[in-house]
């Protein structure tokens, strides 16, 4: 028993000694972290400003610069960088100096809005009022109907002035009203009949005149296939864009390369008559008769029962149409 005594007391004398060394260290007191805590949130803040800033600089760009120049600023006006370069493509909201205009017109005609950064930005857009459009139709019907009676006059006089008189006033009167294309065609209309050369020269003129419109362009291919001139008609109409072609032309250029005995190429201009009228009895029609030319009656009878559902056609065209089927069973 008493090992057992002098064991436990030599083991109380060991723990002694760390209790007293504990007991001469200070306590660590608490860090307070709230200082640092402080820098994170500010830091995070800081990041999402200046990330919400980027992004509503791309949404709204703003044109902090501004100069003079020769070209106003109408409701329609594209803002466009001076080395010509990048095209503005915005559709919002015009902003000059800061503030965003909203109004359907600007006082300063003669200034132009230009970027301050000399980067690629959108085109600024202004749709145009519903008033503005009908102040614009106005002015054109007002224009038109000035010119459709200086036109009047110079026809009145036609027959009892000088020829090269009435021509010189005609053509000053179309090159007054270039972008009024029915006065062209009035002019024409009463000119067919009376000068065939003065005639012609018009013609290629409102061609040149108007490229963005199919109408001169029809009327001369077929001025010119009526008279013969075949290349010459096929030559107008195969020169104008291709975005201008209708069913109206392409099947014009079919009956001129039908004349020529070019079969073929007549029937893949008709074919693509089609495409905008596939119902259309006369086509159909054409398109047998370049088969039945080409030694392919099947392909042409098919037509010819298409070219009878339509019920357009008058009764000329149905008997022929039935003859060539009744020829072709037999």
């Amino acid at each position: 028993m008493s090992v057992v005594n002098e064991m436990l007391n030599e083991l109380q004398a060991s723990r002694t000694p760390h209790r007293d060394i504990k007991g001469l260290i200070p306590p660590i007191k608490n860090k307070n972290y709230f200082f640092y805590i402080w820098i994170v949130i500010f830091i995070v803040v800081v990041f999402f400003m200046l990330l919400f800033k980027d992004k509503n600089q791309e949404k709204h760009l703003t044109v902090q610069s501004v100069t003079k120049t020769n070209t106003p600023i109408t409701p329609h006006y594209l803002a466009t960088k001076q080395n010509d370069n990048h095209v503005v493509n915005s559709k919002k909201p015009l902003i000059i100096e800061g503030k965003t205009s909203h109004k359907t017109s600007i006082q300063k005609s003669s200034e132009q809005a230009i970027p301050s950064d000399n980067t690629l930005i959108e085109k600024a857009v202004i749709k145009k009022p519903k008033s503005l459009k009908k102040t614009e139709n106005l002015i054109i019907a007002s224009r038109a109907t000035t010119a459709n009676k200086q036109l009047s006059n110079i026809l009145d006089q036609w027959s009892n002035s000088d020829s090269l008189t009435n021509k010189n006033r005609m053509q000053e009167l179309l090159e007054s009203y270039s972008d009024l294309p029915n006065i062209w065609q009035n002019a024409l209309n009463f000119i067919k009949q009376r000068d065939t050369s003065f005639y012609q020269s018009l013609l290629a003129k409102s061609i040149v005149q108007f490229p963005n419109t199919n109408h001169f362009a029809i009327v001369a291919s077929r001025y010119h296939m009526n008279t013969g001139q075949l290349d010459s008609a096929y030559k107008i109409l195969s020169n104008m864009k291709n975005t201008l072609h209708n069913k109206k032309t392409y099947q014009l250029l079919g009956i001129i390369l039908q004349r020529q005995d070019k079969h073929l190429l007549a029937i893949s201009n008709y074919q693509k008559s089609l495409t905008f009228s596939p119902d259309n009895g006369e086509v159909h029609m054409a398109i047998g008769i370049s088969f039945n030319a080409t030694n392919q009656p099947l392909l042409a009878a098919e037509h010819f029962v298409k070219a009878l559902t339509d019920n357009s056609l008058n009764e000329l065209q149905r008997r022929f149409l039935n003859q060539q089927l009744i020829s072709q069973k037999r």
